[in-house]
């Protein structure tokens, strides 16, 4: 396909894989301007690389349907997919989908735009035994693509496209590809030890392992991985922002997506104005600690605005999924929602909203994107390793104690990971001091501390770089 930019990303590998072995359906969510629409045409370009083995084409390019939104927007009538596929089945493959004879593969993007997509599609599913494949795209909410994609047959693999990991900027943006890609493969083995270590309460793994990649790097290495960790945190990892230079023009982007965002995709926003004002406070509380009552009150002034809105849309906010909410850890379930914690999903698009994008930040505040860049790639880590993102907390025992940033629990709600942010010049035993207490209490906690630049492990103690963390993630 022409245009196409000769970078993948990690996901394209995922999803590649699970589109020539796996389910007979990927459905693929997230945020608008993330990379679907790119990722779907690279996944075309590979089937239509593929070969047989004698030196043809492996899956012909007639029976590869890319239906664009423009297409599904175009059609006419209550069901335009429907209309999309009998007009494929009649002119172009001369047989029922329902029956293919061969390997079919059919690529819907932005789905949202006919909201009956899998009602449409599930009795070709039902029906094609396993030759006929459909990939979708959606930027609607979460639930409203979760809950279709409920109603299909069969396997089907569901996806959230987040932007770009750390670990796809430094391989976008690499002066030196082969050097940078050297260093990732080890980190993708190191991610392998650190798993170990939290399963086996053994820091020794993983933090021999660390030590050999940090002391392996060189200088000129060092500082560009430094550099465009600064980049990252400053500006998140939205693809087209990542190749920008000009920093107006990156707030001329965000500023698009923000509109966008308060006025077409946040279900309940009636107003939005009101919206906005509550993204930029959002934006100002950024992994602090958020009473409801009180942003309510920095979005109306003094004036009485409802509860029930400002909870409608922070439920948008987090289905989109542009914000997270973590909850403080405590044994009392019903007590855990009282005053959580609010992180955006990209630190770019937060920073765009209060001026952050470029000029002084400072110390405090890059440690509270170096937190939300680290819960970003925890949650990452988690699903990969376990399919599940765990449920992750915050620990704090009053409002004057000092917090552990996150502890994860397991499925059966047993903690089993800490995880604290340090990212600052200066790092000691000191810095531990909340960590050590809680592992006295349960034993079975392993603690990761993320620094600048420190490493070191002792028995269930972890100490290793941030941007090695999130290489690995």
């Amino acid at each position: 396909m022409e245009n196409l930019p000769p970078f993948h990303r990690r996901d394209f590998y995922h999803l590649q894989k699970t589109l020539d072995e796996k389910s007979n359906a990927i459905v693929i969510s997230g945020p608008r301007q993330v990379g679907k629409t790119t990722l779907v045409k690279q996944l075309i370009a590979h089937l239509l690389s593929q070969l047989d083995g004698k030196g043809g084409k492996k899956y012909e390019p007639n029976r590869i349907l890319y239906a664009t939104p423009e297409l599904i927007t175009s059609v006419s009538g209550s069901n335009p997919i429907g209309a999309i596929l009998q007009t494929y089945e009649e002119i172009i493959l001369g047989e029922k989908l329902t029956s293919p004879s061969k390997p079919t593969f059919i690529f819907i993007d932005e789905a949202q735009k006919a909201p009956e997509w899998a009602e449409t599609i599930k009795p070709y599913l039902d029906a094609s035994k396993g030759m006929l494949k459909f990939t979708i795209t959606g930027s609607s909410r979460l639930s409203l693509i979760e809950k279709s994609s409920e109603r299909l047959p069969g396997r089907h693999f569901q996806y959230l496209l987040l932007p770009l990991k750390f670990a796809d900027r430094l391989k976008l943006r690499a002066k030196n590809p082969e050097k940078i890609e050297k260093l990732l493969i080890r980190a993708r083995g190191f991610r392998d030890d650190l798993l170990r270590s939290i399963d086996k309460k053994d820091a020794a793994i993983a933090q021999v392992s660390a030590t050999r990649i940090v002391l392996s790097i060189d200088k000129e290495t060092e500082n560009f991985v430094n550099q465009e960790l600064q980049n990252h945190l400053r500006e998140g990892g939205y693809p087209e922002i990542v190749t920008l230079e000009s920093s107006q023009e990156k707030y001329q982007r965000f500023e698009t997506y923000v509109s966008d965002i308060v006025s077409r995709d946040m279900e309940h926003s009636r107003k939005p104005e009101l919206a906005r004002r509550l993204f930029v406070n959002l934006s100002k509380l950024n992994a602090q600690q958020v009473k409801e009552s009180e942003l309510r009150q920095s979005v109306y002034g003094q004036g009485t605005g409802s509860p029930t809105t400002i909870q409608n849309y922070l439920l948008d906010l987090e289905q989109l999924p542009i914000i997270r909410r973590v909850y403080r850890n405590q044994s009392n379930k019903n007590t855990r929602q009282r005053k959580p914690k609010i992180y955006f999903c990209d630190t770019g698009l937060r920073n765009s909203a209060i001026g952050y994008l470029d000029g002084e930040i400072s110390d405090t505040e890059n440690g509270f994107l170096a937190e939300t860049v680290a819960l970003d790639h925890l949650l990452r880590l988690l699903f990969k390793a376990k399919g599940h993102s765990g449920n992750v907390y915050f620990a704090k025992e009053d409002d004057q104690s000092k917090e552990i940033d996150f502890i994860v629990r397991d499925q059966a709600d047993k903690a089993f990971l800490a995880v604290e942010v340090k990212y600052r010049n200066s790092f000691d035993s000191s810095d531990l001091q909340e960590m050590t207490r809680a592992r006295k209490e349960n034993p079975g906690l392993f603690c990761v501390a993320l620094t600048k630049n420190s490493v070191s492990g002792e028995k269930g103690m972890l100490v290793l770089p941030l941007w090695l963390f999130l290489c690995c993630a």
